[in-house]
């Protein structure tokens, strides 16, 4: 090969790698793992949210290009959303600057109808010169993201004392969220306890809830499990409550706490409670 052959395919060959190099990226973590090169007119899907849910997208601040003087990698400094992107009704925030990874959340709209809806985020770099770059993700819209299950299908109690149900919370969403579990229909008294539980997104957890009746006998209950982000995301699940006069069964009931007794009290309390659930112990 020629010399001057030789050198300028060196030349071609170094002038792609610098090019290749020099393009920058942007490296999204939350909730989906996936790399975006500049220029690259591909659309990330971010997954399936429900109406009112906050979803945050996550942004690595590395921009894949080196500093010409420093030798060091470029960083992104902030994560915009395009807010003229967003649907009508829907909200966003910025990330913070500098942060580490880059946080941005859009808020889907509370009476948003199910579908595919698609927008844009900005990476900026606000001091060493690299471009922005603007990347175009899609989240599915669907009232369809919480599972909830009962279970413990029959609880049986003292009337007037705590029977203790578990259940199955499941986020199959890609927005954590609040959900408030209650009872819609069933017990013979008016019960107006709630209780709320944070389920990560994508993931389950196992929730306690109880419920009290004065009365005796067997009631089929209806629970409900609301998401705090909007009331269209609902589940109801059924339950059976057997409520018993019984003393074996009301001195067991002391090992779910203390009530107002005077402190004096509290000692035979407490035993009550230990004997009733060594009984139960050996019962089983």
């Amino acid at each position: 090969m020629r010399p001057a052959l030789a050198f300028f395919t060196v030349f071609l060959t170094l002038l792609s790698f610098s090019a290749l190099a020099a393009a920058s990226h942007v490296v999204v973590s939350s909730p989906v793992r996936i790399e975006m090169v500049a220029n690259d007119s591909s659309v990330v899907d971010l997954g399936t949210v429900g109406p009112g849910q906050k979803v945050e997208v996550s942004v690595a601040r590395s921009t894949g290009e080196l500093h010409p003087y420093y030798g060091k990698e470029k960083l992104w400094d902030r994560l915009a959303v395009v807010s003229d992107s967003l649907p009508a009704g829907w909200e966003a925030v910025d990330s913070l600057v500098y942060e580490d990874p880059l946080k941005a959340f859009v808020i889907v709209g509370k009476n948003a109808p199910d579908g595919e809806y698609v927008f844009q985020l900005t990476a900026v770099d606000e001091l060493e010169g690299t471009a922005p770059q603007t990347i175009s993700a899609k989240v599915t819209v669907s009232r369809d993201v919480l599972g909830f299950e009962a279970l413990t299908p029959v609880v049986t109690a003292g009337g007037g004392q705590p029977a203790i149900y578990s259940f199955r919370l499941s986020n199959t969403g890609s927005a954590s969220d609040v959900f408030e579990i209650s009872v819609s229909s069933g017990l013979p008294s008016r019960w107006t306890f709630s209780k709320q539980f944070f389920v990560p997104w994508n993931s389950s957890v196992e929730a306690q809830y109880e419920v009290v009746s004065e009365e005796y006998g067997r009631f089929p209950i209806r629970f409900k499990a609301v998401s705090l982000s909007s009331s269209e995301i609902s589940k109801e699940a059924q339950a059976e409550l057997v409520s018993e006069s019984s003393l074996y069964l009301e001195a067991r009931a002391t090992s779910h706490g203390i009530l107002l007794f005077p402190s004096v009290e509290q000692a035979v309390y407490s035993l009550i409670g230990f004997v009733a659930n060594v009984m139960a112990y050996f019962v089983k």
